[in-house]
């Protein structure tokens, strides 16, 4: 028999809860879709157990690319990391920018990545132009090595004051750091983010050494089960920027793995939206793993610590014992319980309300429906106050814009946030709760480069600008030539960050080529900080603080039609429907028809109440809204749009 080729692309994505994967045969126009329980202990077996779940071949798979949220970060499950540093400066990643909870009271709690007794001086100092104030003390810095070891790091941050303006003592300090340190997790901070500000550039640093030794770890094991699975091919971890880097190297430059499924997510939502002819989306990702609770104060309570994968929600039936967003929908008749990815038998209803009306409904006065219609609200009020505060910051109205739902649970909250907002329509993709698998898919790749000059315009050598931006995308180019994926094409992004001297806050100001005049430049600093300030200041000088280029690796298109076959759908939209269940709205009871959306005609068009379920979500259309198919497998919901 001849073998078949190998084509086909997987994109799989690590969550908190699930691990989703999308595969795509192109030579059959076939999709396959799995969702599995994560497997906290070591996340490669729920990776291969998605695979074994979707029947990947993986002789067959041309390319397997990963995302993930990096737990290990939100959790602080860290590897043991020391930091060497400028002496009079082991605080810095304690100070920060003053973005505390309680900014200007004596109360809040705030815990750097890297305790204070793990975080070491050395003599050294170099001034804002790259000079030499203090020579490096290389003693010291092999004295302070011994002692990080001696209290059991596995990783050193290399962190020096201005090092992005001449990281001669941070390159020499590695050089000596090799001879001592007993593996390769050195990370230096101008290596990893060439910019001013040193609390940005350490953080960043301190997040990367943290977590590349467990990344590394785990990188290994995966590509050690995938081959010998018979997987011959590329494994590419997504980054946090919307592109991806090579599982080679990927431990190299670890922080930028952190949040990179989310972050393939909003790379999804971007390809649906241009896909379905909508441009300006709000983007939102929600698992529904959050723990309600009741606080001191006899206050409700919902999130920021979630049930997880393990124990996971109530309704999972896999030992959580404490009341989340998931459970509150089913006990409101929004999920049914027959359909939930959990173990065999799961839990009863009778079991749920009674933790429900035990940790929330009695502590609150209220029934336990009441208890759990109160959860879903404050979780609805969180987070369009979340929206609200990173759209109006960027100076945008959120009613001009669709909100676009993902996640398991996005599509159950998403009409009930969009009328909070006051957005008009509501945009959910074939598959909102594998967007971020399917995301792995679609994004191109990418490379991120920024430099900082720190001069004002109009002492700035443009000629040396043009320079610096060249460079950057002559580097971008050679990384993405050095990967084997097949692309379309390859392009550069230029932009600079600026400000008013005298000001903290950056501007970006993008650029169509790495050449530009300075009084262009300065006309287009004017005109981005009128859009977003509405001010103008005539008299003060600008300044060129960071110089930034991306390097993007276009990717073939993906056809999203396939995410739902055609075969399965249905003639009539009452073929679809397979239940009328009764669901609470506000309170009341209203019987609301069910529909399975893989039956679904093409452009049905359902008027709420309604509840469309599928393989990855539920998906909730309230009384008074519209919901209607599009030509590619999207569902465009009208806020107040039902006849």
């Amino acid at each position: 028999m001849t073998q078949r080729r190998a084509d086909q692309i997987i994109g799989v994505d690590v969550g908190g809860t699930f691990t989703d994967l999308v595969l795509c045969d192109p030579s059959s126009g076939a999709v396959r879709l799995a969702k599995v329980a994560t497997t906290p202990t070591n996340q490669a077996d729920g990776v291969i157990a998605a695979l074994d779940a979707a029947g990947a071949d993986l002789r067959r798979c041309a390319l397997i690319v990963h995302g993930t949220t990096t737990n290990a970060v939100l959790e602080r499950k860290l590897a043991r990391t020391g930091l060497i540093t400028t002496a009079g400066f082991r605080d810095i990643l304690e100070l920060g920018r003053r973005t505390r909870p309680q900014a200007y009271g004596m109360k809040g709690v705030f815990r750097p990545i890297i305790p204070r007794d793990l975080r070491l001086e050395v003599p050294e100092r170099m001034d804002a132009q790259g000079r030499v104030v203090t020579a490096l003390d290389e003693v010291a810095l092999g004295t302070a090595a011994q002692a990080l070891l001696d209290q059991g790091c596995v990783s050193v941050v290399v962190h020096f004051l201005h090092a992005y303006a001449n990281p001669s003592h941070e390159l020499r300090a590695a050089e000596i750091l090799r001879e001592l340190w007993p593996n390769s997790h050195i990370t230096l901070g101008h290596a990893l983010l060439s910019e001013s500000r040193e609390f940005e550039r350490g953080v960043t640093a301190a997040v990367n050494a943290s977590v590349q030794p467990l990344l590394d770890r785990y990188v290994t094991r995966l590509k050690d089960r995938l081959a010998a699975a018979g997987y011959a091919g590329e494994l590419l971890v997504m980054n946090g920027n919307g592109g991806m880097v090579s599982a080679a190297n990927v431990a190299r430059e670890a922080a930028k793995t952190v949040m990179s499924g989310p972050a393939s997510g909003v790379m999804a939502a971007a390809y649906t939206g241009r896909a379905a002819g909508i441009g300006d989306l709000i983007t939102y990702d929600m698992g529904g793993g959050s723990i309600a609770r009741v606080n001191a104060a006899g206050l409700l309570e919902v999130g920021p610590d979630s049930a997880g994968a393990a124990p996971g929600p109530i309704c999972y039936g896999r030992g959580g014992e404490l009341p989340t967003i998931s459970d509150a929908n089913l006990l409101l008749g929004r999920l049914d319980p027959a359909r939930l990815n959990s173990v065999e038998g799961g839990v009863s209803l009778d079991h749920l309300r009674q933790i429900f009306d035990e940790h929330l409904g009695h502590p609150l006065g209220v029934t336990t429906e009441a208890a759990a219609d109160a959860v879903l609200r404050l979780a609805n009020v969180k987070m369009a106050g979340a929206i609200r505060m990173v759209s109006v910051s960027l100076g945008v109205d959120p009613r001009d814009f669709a909100l676009f739902a993902f996640g398991g649970a996005g599509p159950l909250h998403a009409c009930a946030l969009a009328r909070e907002l006051g957005i008009p329509r509501v945009l959910i993709p074939a598959r909102p709760g594998i967007t971020n698998a399917l995301g792995c898919v679609v994004a191109d790749l990418r490379h991120d480069f920024v430099t900082t000059l720190n001069r004002p315009l109009d002492q700035l050598d443009m000629d040396a600008l043009s320079a610096v931006l060249q460079a950057q995308a002559a580097e971008g180019r050679a990384l993405i030539a050095r990967e084997t994926l097949p692309l379309t094409g390859v392009r550069a992004l230029y932009s600079l960050d600026m400000q008013f001297i005298g000001q903290t806050h950056l501007l970006r100001v993008d650029l169509d080529g790495p050449e530009i005049s300075r009084e262009a430049l300065q006309a287009r600093f004017e005109a981005a900080y009128w859009q977003r300030f509405r001010v103008r200041l005539d008299s003060i000088r600008a300044a060129v603080v960071n110089v930034n280029c991306s390097v993007i690796g276009e990717r073939r298109g993906f056809d999203l039609a396939t995410l739902i076959p055609a075969a399965g759908r249905r003639a009539t939209l009452a073929e679809a429907q397979r239940d009328i269940r009764q669901v609470s709205f506000d309170g009341t009871w209203q019987a609301t028809p069910i529909y399975q959306r893989e039956a679904l005609p093409l452009r049905a068009v359902i008027d709420g109440p309604a509840v469309i379920e599928q393989m990855d979500t539920t998906i909730l259309i309230p009384p008074g809204d519209r919901a209607e198919g599009d030509a590619i497998g999207n569902i465009l919901v009208t806020i107040g749009g039902a006849a």
